[in-house]
């Protein structure tokens, strides 16, 4: 049945919904889809999730998921768009890394996955030009660290880390194409880097923090 669907599949507040078949027979074919709210939903197709045409992947409040796709990197390779919300059970992104077309991720209040960040590669997707990050993880006390994120990005948005202080200037260094930056409701956020920011700079905007 999903199989037929050409544009989008959306996945909402189905209690009793905890996987998809678990030996998928067919590509999806759909260019999106979304999965919210599903509390009992634990897992994706084994061997990874077949939908060679995806470009937008979404996944909101899903508390039991533990993990994504396996095989990303090969069986979703036209993803431009992804977005992790609420997924606090989900620990690291799958291995082989994300596909290297991604444009723009999100990741809201997925403590785990975000402990794990050192480990995403996403300095290995050239095209990414946009990350949204927040939570409500401990550990962050200076972001983005050295070697996280691609030269390619044009916006980051950083928002509602409890914790951060500051930026850390080692990454902001090679973020030469760098052009928006917003930081919100980091609520100890007080240091902006002595050496200045990126010379590609031309937004920035800091909301409900300590400076």
């Amino acid at each position: 049945m999903l199989s037929k669907l050409t544009w989008s599949i959306l996945i909402s507040g189905l209690r009793n919904f905890e996987s998809f078949e678990q030996q998928q027979q067919h590509d999806l074919l759909a260019l999106q889809i979304d999965i919210k709210d599903c509390p009992n939903f634990m897992s994706f197709p084994y061997g990874g999730l077949r939908a060679t045409n995806l470009t937008w992947f979404n996944i909101h409040n899903c508390t039991s998921l533990m993990s994504l796709p396996e095989k990303m990197h090969i069986l979703l390779r036209s993803l431009k768009y992804l977005e992790i919300r609420d997924c606090p059970e989900i620990e690291s992104f799958p291995e082989g890394g994300l596909p290297p077309t991604l444009i723009e991720i999100s990741i809201t209040n997925c403590e785990k996955l975000v402990a794990s960040r050192m480990g995403w590669g996403l300095e290995n997707l050239p095209s990414l030009a946009k990350l949204k990050i927040g939570g409500k993880s401990e550990d962050v006390k200076s972001f983005p660290e050295a070697g996280l994120l691609p030269n390619s990005l044009t916006h980051l948005t950083i928002s509602d880390f409890p914790s951060m202080e500051s930026l850390d200037k080692k990454c902001l260094r090679h973020l030469t194409s760098l052009r928006y930056l917003d930081i919100f409701r980091c609520p100890k956020f007080k240091f902006l880097p002595e050496e200045g920011l990126p010379v590609s700079l031309r937004y920035l905007e800091i909301m409900n923090v300590l400076c």
